[in-house]
């Protein structure tokens, strides 16, 4: 079976680099505002407004008793957990980042008519027999197009709660965009928004739990590793194939806009080759690759 996984791994959470703080705008203080006001009653399965699962969501639920299973909705999410105080906490960490990154790039169609699924893994002995049941192992959230999968313990974790930011720029993004990007615009992307949704609902850097080898990152090529279809066993290499899609995506975007950038992802996600949709969208901008690749080495040499 053909696996489409967007995940995070636990380990490769990793640092905004600079690590500098800055104030939240007026309208992202008043949008946490709002989402702290969110209340997220309990709901029976059969009366949420979507009902249709995927096998992998049906398999999640079929691991634990139903009895242990309960449900609520918000606005765009339909949340299935075991353990009521997390319910609302859930619902507006993952509410603020849906309008987070929608508003950061500037998208204003939804194209999913059903709202997005949560499962909640809230004991680590059902996430570690989720993991193995679905060969999907050593990960703290997984993302399958509308379902995402987490571990989300009882007792708040600010490496839970970026697993929510991370896996939320995925689960968004497919309600925006048809199709799927490379595995690094993938990630990278994920990455980077992940830190600034983090930062402006916390008020805290995303959390730090390894940082990848700055040398590690200045070694791969950029090119090669944005036709990379699968994620290095080598964690080292892993988490250095992070760091350098998301220091990739942020030159983008700070040297090109959001608006350009959102046209490029599309082009990527059309066409995987990374030259063809530089050549296209940012030859204005950098003039050459070459002069890209020199931006990019000033992220890499400050890490």
């Amino acid at each position: 079976m053909k696996k489409n996984y967007s995940c995070v791994i636990v380990l490769l959470i990793l640092p905004l680099p600079g690590g500098y703080l800055r104030a939240a705008s007026q309208d992202e203080l008043a949008k946490r505002l709002e989402v702290s006001r969110l209340q997220a009653p309990e709901k029976l399965f059969d009366k949420l407004s979507h009902q249709k699962l995927t096998a992998i969501g049906n398999r999640a639920l079929a691991m634990i008793p139903e009895k242990e299973w309960h449900h609520t909705e918000s606005e765009h999410l339909i949340i299935h957990y075991q353990h009521w105080a997390v319910r609302e906490r859930l619902a507006r960490e993952a509410e603020f980042y849906y309008w987070k990154i929608q508003n950061d790039l500037k998208l204003t169609d939804d194209l999913v008519k059903h709202k997005s699924h949560i499962f909640v893994f809230q004991e680590s002995s059902n996430w570690k027999k989720f993991q193995a049941q679905t060969d999907i192992l050593n990960i703290g959230g997984v993302t399958i197009r509308h379902e995402f999968f987490c571990f989300y313990p009882r007792e708040k974790t600010r490496e839970s709660s970026g697993v929510v930011a991370h896996e939320m720029t995925h689960l968004v993004f497919n309600r925006f965009f048809v199709g799927d990007p490379p595995l690094w615009l993938n990630e990278g992307f994920a990455e980077y928004q992940a830190h600034n949704a983090y930062l402006v609902f916390y008020n805290q850097r995303y959390p730090v739990v390894a940082h990848a080898d700055p040398r590690a990152v200045q070694k791969l090529d950029l090119l090669e590793i944005t036709g990379w279809t699968a994620y290095p066993e080598d964690l080292s290499t892993r988490a250095a194939f992070y760091m350098k899609s998301q220091l990739a995506v942020e030159v983008l975007i700070e040297n090109g806009g959001i608006e350009r950038f959102v046209k490029f992802v599309q082009s990527m996600i059309e066409n995987h080759d990374f030259e063809t949709a530089f050549n296209r969208h940012y030859v204005e901008v950098f003039k050459d690759y070459a002069a890209f690749l020199k931006e990019l080495s000033r992220k890499e040499k400050r890490l």
